[in-house]
């Protein structure tokens, strides 16, 4: 992958290619995360209201120690049947609701097997997304600590000059 770098007066520079790009380039640094034991239903809402499709859930050091996405809550909510879909009376919203008993994310989130540190390229990062199947990683600092968040839309982003 290489993209150029258009200097602001519209003069193209030097390619940067995702071998040379270090992720801490282009990951999100304003990370939206829960803490280990937070309530599901609370999880469910800061998704809903922040439009978010996952979150690393840290522990009180802040270091990665699962995802939570909404495949993981509605595949959760499945398995035991808890999930039903309204279809728009008046005393209820429409969409879907889950219907039990309060549950912790960590019951719930994928436990983290992979993160990335701050030093590793884009090219490393599309690799290790490719193969893992996956669509975001946590980014880490030399402590292990939360740095940020790289998703495919951060690689999409700086692959077509965004970022």
């Amino acid at each position: 992958m290489t993209r150029a770098r258009t200097a602001k007066q519209g003069k193209r520079t030097t390619p940067q290619t995702a071998a040379e790009t270090a992720v801490s380039a282009i990951m999100s640094r304003d990370v939206v995360t829960v803490r280990s034991g937070t309530s599901l239903e609370s999880v469910i809402e800061l998704m809903l209201a922040r439009g978010l499709s996952r979150m690393p859930v840290v522990d009180d050091r802040q270091r990665p120690v699962g995802i939570i996405s909404k495949t993981d809550v509605v595949e959760e909510s499945h398995d035991r049947d808890d999930l039903e879909e309204l279809t728009g009376r008046e005393d209820q919203e429409r969409g879907f609701h889950l219907h039990r008993q309060a549950a912790a994310v960590d019951e719930v989130m994928t436990p983290t097997v992979l993160s990335v540190p701050q030093t590793a390229t884009v090219e490393q990062v599309a690799e290790l997304m490719v193969s893992h199947h996956v669509h975001g990683l946590p980014v880490v600092d030399s402590r292990g600590e939360l740095a940020g968040f790289v998703s495919t839309m951060d690689v999409l982003a700086w692959l077509a000059g965004l970022r």
